[in-house]
């Protein structure tokens, strides 16, 4: 029985196949992990401060959320699944650049349908933390620059900090 003589290298790559296929999942990655920041920093930044009316008979106005990328767009698929997650909670619409969710007729270009605009920066591609920047934009004149810490806490990410900057 030839077969069960294994050498001490066999057994190290075997047990670290083991060890790598019983360890937690890496987080989300591509289009998934985008879909999952931006529902939570939609979550964050806009449905938190909505009030939801207590009397589900009650019919009551969902905000409007236009999202867009400082550079770049983000895939169809990152559409449809943010906006599909947010169905019952916000309307959310991407648009390809800032101009698109604003009106350019008022004087301080106010976001479309009384509803803010958030422009997210970079989100890094890996890492079980990252820091990602968004811009909410109500008007010319309510501009905020923020900086959000996000963590993956397996199942999901969460947000551990926001800071104005």
């Amino acid at each position: 029985m030839r077969w069960l003589r294994l050498r001490p290298v066999t057994v190290v790559i075997a047990f670290g196949l083991l060890a790598a296929s019983c360890a937690e999942p890496d987080p989300s990655v591509g289009g998934a992990r985008e879909s999952a920041v931006v529902e939570l920093t939609i979550r964050s930044l806009v449905l938190a401060d909505t009030e939801m009316d207590p009397d589900p008979a009650e019919i009551i106005e969902i905000p409007v959320v236009y999202v867009t990328r400082a550079t770049g767009e983000f895939t169809v698929d990152v559409q449809a699944s943010v906006a599909a997650a947010l169905l019952d909670e916000a309307t959310v619409r991407f648009a390809d650049n800032s101009l698109e969710a604003v009106d350019e007729g008022l004087e301080t270009l106010p976001v479309l349908s009384e509803g803010q605009l958030l422009i997210f920066g970079e989100i890094p591609e890996r890492g079980r933390n990252m820091v990602i920047t968004v811009t909410r934009y109500l008007d010319a004149d309510d501009i905020e620059d923020l900086s959000l810490m996000l963590g993956w806490r397996s199942p999901e990410w969460v947000v551990q900090s926001i800071t104005t900057l």
